[in-house]
């Protein structure tokens, strides 16, 4: 077998791709936003003790059908999402890391909680509480009119100073650009305020994606707005949507970009070990009956696997290191693509050993993909 795809080997071999991240997908809201697109469902009566029970039960199910993974592993980043997790108990959530702790190498884990403001103030009350040590805060916006006309409410602020309170030192903050009514005064205000806060070490911007959404001309003006803003309150832009502080890049979503394993449980959860992607039906009535199928079950091929580092990749605004194509990838793929990006100048760069995007490859990625690669899907 080639060694350059050595990892497409079924045995999960010690080195980086012993690595792990796990991904624990909670799929209940207290309501249903008018804008997302995540697999979620209202929270109803005794889903939450069902729900936990099916969950322990499918990672018992994958430890017995992958022992060595689970073996010759170490998780050194998991993350509940959603959904809204914070919806949970902490001592529910506690006990699952007490039971992932006990199957799996943990390696000093990044442990982050995707939170609704409202829930998050509403669960969590004092330091024993605290169980993980980043914090994702769904805030989207501090302006009322703005979180009206998402279905939302507002409850950013007094989360930030919870936060504070419990000692969090590690908290990431989402906000949305492009929602009606937005400009760029009230989009600058909910910057001023987190960045009041010292414990906020990252802020992901997101263009909001609906029907409604304001025109690309505003949303490119906020984007540019938000990058030289943040850049000049000490945070890096490492990722096309996220900003952090040196030594807070988020270790558990950078797995995806640099396109590495990942674990995941809960219904509609996908996962990647080596050359095998696999996804968990989104029929949560079947899961909730420990019904664990898959909707999804691809081995991707050797040209699969490169165009998905591409993809991932190029959205680190430092790019790919081509040396790592080279000793991965059959040396004609890596070839190839690099004559077809010299006819991208103006989206597309190389420099030293990186290949990156430029500000307006940024925003035509998805066509420049398409361009040299039409026979992929852009995920």
């Amino acid at each position: 077998m080639n060694k350059k795809i050595s990892f497409f080997l079924d045995d999960f071999e010690l080195g980086k791709d012993s690595v792990l991240g796990i991904y624990i997908h909670i799929p209940f809201c207290e309501k249903r936003c008018n804008y997302c697109h995540f697999f979620s469902r209202i929270l109803k009566p005794n889903h939450i003790e069902k729900f936990f029970e099916a969950l322990v039960s499918e990672i018992e199910y994958y430890e017995k059908t992958d022992r060595n993974l689970f073996e010759k592993s170490f998780v050194d980043s998991i993350y509940f999402g959603g959904g809204t997790p914070s919806m949970v108990k902490p001592f529910v959530l506690k006990n699952l890391i007490e039971i992932l702790g006990s199957k799996f190498n943990f390696k000093n884990p990044e442990i982050t909680l995707e939170a609704h403001p409202k829930s998050f103030l509403e669960n969590y009350k004092d330091k024993n509480d605290v169980f993980f040590n980043r914090l994702s805060l769904g805030i989207v916006s501090f302006e009322e009119k703005e979180l009206l006309n998402l279905n939302r409410e507002n409850f950013g602020y007094p989360a930030l100073i919870l936060a504070k309170e419990l000692g969090i030192e590690n908290v990431n903050v989402d906000l949305l650009i492009g929602i009606p009514g937005q400009n760029l005064a009230s989009f600058k205000k909910s910057l001023d305020i987190i960045c009041q806060f010292d414990n906020v070490r990252g802020v992901s911007i997101y263009p909001l994606e609906a029907d409604f959404v304001e025109s690309d001309e505003k949303v490119l003006e906020l984007m540019d707005y938000s990058e030289e803003y943040l850049d000049k309150m000490g945070y890096i832009r490492y990722e096309i949507a996220n900003y952090a502080k040196d030594g807070f890049f988020c270790r558990h979503n950078l797995k995806y970009w640099e396109y590495m394993n990942f674990l995941s449980f809960g219904p509609s959860s996908s996962s990647k070990i080596g050359n095998h992607r696999f996804k968990r039906s989104s029929n949560l009535n079947s899961y909730l009956e420990k019904k664990f199928f898959l909707e999804e079950d691809i081995r991707l091929s050797e040209e699969d696997l490169f165009f998905e580092k591409i993809m991932m990749g190029l959205r680190l605004m430092k790019g790919i290191k081509i040396s790592e194509l080279e000793t991965q990838f059959d040396k004609g793929l890596v070839e190839d693509f690099l004559i077809k990006i010299k006819k991208f100048e103006e989206l597309v760069k190389i420099e030293n050993d990186m290949v990156f995007l430029t500000k307006k490859g940024i925003i035509f990625m998805n066509d420049f993909l398409v361009e040299i690669m039409p026979d992929r899907k852009v995920l």
